[in-house]
Order: structure tokens, then sequence, then C-alpha cells
């Protein structure tokens, strides 16, 4: 959370490098199509990429479900102790060096 060019896209994107992981940005919009945003979720973490949301209050509504019902899933696989979990048929598994970076701008 921070201001417009204030450097939090930089930050998260150094951090993954210094950690040798990749960085998927994705800029959130209204075209957003929910089932492709919530495979491309499942992809990163199961891939153990860092996803980085930018501005997801610009998401229509049945998009910010779908990623809200994908990442829910996400941390429920974390929390498994095998790595992986079920959710609506859907079996995900998570790879440890997955993370997920929000970044909004302030109003």
């Amino acid at each position: 959370l921070g201001d417009s060019g204030g450097g939090k896209s930089s930050l998260v994107d150094s951090t993954a490098r210094l950690l040798g992981r990749h960085v998927v940005a994705v800029a959130c919009t209204s075209a957003a199509l929910p089932d492709s945003l919530s495979a491309l979720v499942a992809g990163c973490a199961a891939a153990g990429c860092v996803l980085r949301l930018d501005d997801p209050g610009a998401l229509a509504s049945d998009a910010l479900a779908a990623l809200t019902a994908t990442l829910s899933l996400v941390f429920a696989a974390i929390t498994d102790a095998k790595g992986q979990a079920t959710l609506l048929n859907t079996k995900l598994k998570v790879a440890p060096t997955f993370g997920c970076v929000v970044e909004t701008t302030l109003p």
C-alpha cells in the first residue's frame, strides 16, 4: 500500500530476484476473466513463483470472487501438512516457495 511510483513493485521484484524466484506480475483490470485469473494463481502456486497483483480493486466482482476463492484454496494448501488442498473438486498442490503480494495505491 502506498503512493503511485513509491517503489512497491521494485521492492517485490528485487526481493524475489535476491531469493532466486520468478515474479509473475498481473495488472488487474475490469476485463480480467475469472477462469483465467484462477488458472494463473493456481499455476503460480504450483510453480512456486511470486505472484504480484497490482490493484485488485479494479477487478470486476466475478473476477474478484474467483481470485478470493483460489487464494483461499492456496492458503488452505499451505497450511496442510502435504501442501495440498481440495475445494469444489479442485485439487491444488502449492510449492513451498510460492508467494503472493497484493499492491494498491493510496486513495
